[in-house]
């Protein structure tokens, strides 16, 4: 194979690898983990601009509150610890991360998650509860001068 064709099946392949990454900062991704404590616990990782994209999908009317919130508005759940009750030890990781998935991506094809069976290690923890901070910190001002007015 000449040089040149090899360089061009070369950067075709690059360009394959690259192109998921350069589109998951445009995702939805969460991480999870089984907490040894019969749940799954989740955490928002990237909530991007377009979230609200899998508000559109229809929603059986018997689905909980929460659900409907996570389908319709994953941003409210940032820093905050979603805990999925499981009722009996799981057997089968498998299973229990396509359990994680669907309970915080429902069907959104922009919604992926990082499930490991071991809690993390705590500093990725705190990163991820601290990473929306300023996002918080952007919206007190307007409650604290709301509680300032009373």
């Amino acid at each position: 194979m000449p040089l040149g064709a090899l360089a061009r099946v070369a950067a075709f392949f690059a360009a394959l690898c690259i192109a998921p990454f350069a589109a998951a900062a445009d995702n939805l991704h969460w991480r999870c983990w089984y907490d040894q404590q019969v749940h799954i616990t989740c955490l928002v990782d990237e909530v991007p601009d377009t979230a609200g994209a899998g508000a559109e999908v229809p929603l059986p009317a018997n689905i909980p509150g929460i659900v409907k919130l996570l389908r319709k508005d994953p941003g409210a759940f940032r820093n905050r610890i979603v805990h999925v009750p499981l009722h009996t030890q799981p057997y089968d990781m498998e299973f229990t991360a396509t359990l994680a998935r669907a309970t915080v991506c429902g069907s959104r094809s922009d919604c992926t998650v990082n499930f490991t069976s071991q809690l993390p290690p705590a500093e990725e923890v705190i990163a991820l509860l601290n990473k929306h901070v300023p996002y918080l910190e952007r919206a007190m001002p307007t409650t604290l001068a709301m509680a300032e007015i009373d």
